[in-house]
């Protein structure tokens, strides 16, 4: 189902917090617009006297090409310019994935090739139409297809923890210890995924596919030197990198490995109380876990910020923890260092 507001809201947080739930997935073809006469889900009337008689809709259109990506069409007839975002929300985070302008009479095309087939992703595609002061708001819930070796989004993957803690986006910048990166695809299409990193070929046959490889889901530490990369994802139907190449996926990143980072736990094994000690880069903020050994089992002990030197102590009890090995997280902006936690 496909829903149009027009009212004051500056961001999709202030929509009703049950909105989503009310929605239903899947739209290919145009948006109908509202009954004139009609009000939206959300109970709110698209004629209250503050709303402009002049306020015109967008036709638009979702398509999900046989690549896996989704594509969107939408053409100004409103005689007036346009200005607006879109918004994908999926299963790791949400965020605007394009900001356009649209003059009068014309036609914005943008597509979406960070998506994964077989998942549904919400979209928001809203924008203001000058002269009104309030925006018009669609969201479609968009589930893409392949009828081929599709890629989604390159993932950034925790390697001790085998956990994806991150999308790895182009531009940023990342350290790489103890980190994977992984290429999602539609594995029932995809027999290979081959690597390109600046122009060095890697490949990995099975699900899940990683840059530096993994035995049954067990991912490999990953090492790069310092520097600027651009790396390449190609997806295959058959085993190394053979048969007809699907999807094709690129991202550029750079590594800095600071290694002037340092954590320590002390005493460890833990029977009672230890001690956290962490050095890094000042006033920097820090996110501290501790991590069973199911992925949804992890707790935050501490997130705050390092001091004017770089420093943090923190105590860590047994207390609330069974015996066994756990996983210590520390995230200091975009790098994550991990321990093992033995509790006796």
């Amino acid at each position: 189902m496909h829903l149009t507001l027009r009212f004051l809201v500056l961001s999709l947080s202030l929509l009703p917090v049950d909105l989503s739930a009310r929605l239903s997935s899947g739209r290919d073809s145009i948006a109908p617009l509202i009954n004139p006469n009609s009000k939206n889900e959300s109970g709110i009337d698209l004629h209250h006297p503050n709303i402009s008689s002049n306020l015109q809709e967008v036709p638009y259109v979702y398509e999900t090409l046989s690549n896996g990506t989704v594509r969107l069409t939408a053409q100004n007839n409103t005689g007036v310019e346009i200005v607006g975002d879109v918004i994908r929300e999926g299963p790791l985070s949400g965020e605007i994935i394009n900001e356009f302008t649209v003059q009068a009479g014309g036609t914005f095309v943008f597509v979406d090739d960070d998506v994964l087939p077989g998942i549904t992703y919400l979209y928001v595609f809203e924008y203001f139409i000058a002269g009104n002061p309030l925006p018009v708001i669609n969201l479609d819930y968009i589930t893409p297809v392949a009828t081929m070796p599709a890629l989604g989004s390159f993932n950034l993957v925790a390697a001790l923890y085998d956990d994806v803690y991150d999308v790895l986006r182009d531009g940023q910048t990342i350290a790489i210890e103890n980190t994977n990166i992984q290429a999602e695809a539609n594995d029932d299409y995809t027999g290979s995924v081959v690597f390109y990193l600046n122009g060095k070929r890697h490949h990995d046959n099975t699900y899940p596919f990683s840059l530096f490889g993994d035995v049954a889901g067990d991912y490999k530490n990953g090492r790069l030197k310092d520097g600027t990369y651009v790396l390449t994802a190609i997806a295959y139907p058959e085993k190394n990198g053979k048969g007809i190449p699907g999807d094709t996926a690129t991202v550029s990143f750079t590594v800095e490995n600071i290694y002037e980072i340092a954590v320590n736990l002390y005493p460890n094994p833990i029977r009672k109380n230890s001690m956290v000690q962490v050095q890094g880069p000042a006033n920097s903020p820090i996110v501290i876990e501790i991590l069973g050994n199911d992925p949804g089992n992890r707790s935050i002990i501490y997130q705050g910020t390092l001091d004017d030197t770089g420093r943090l102590q923190h105590s860590l009890t047994s207390q609330d923890l069974t015996k066994g090995i756990y996983i210590l997280s520390v995230r200091i902006n975009n790098r994550v260092i991990q321990k093992r936690v033995i509790v006796e």
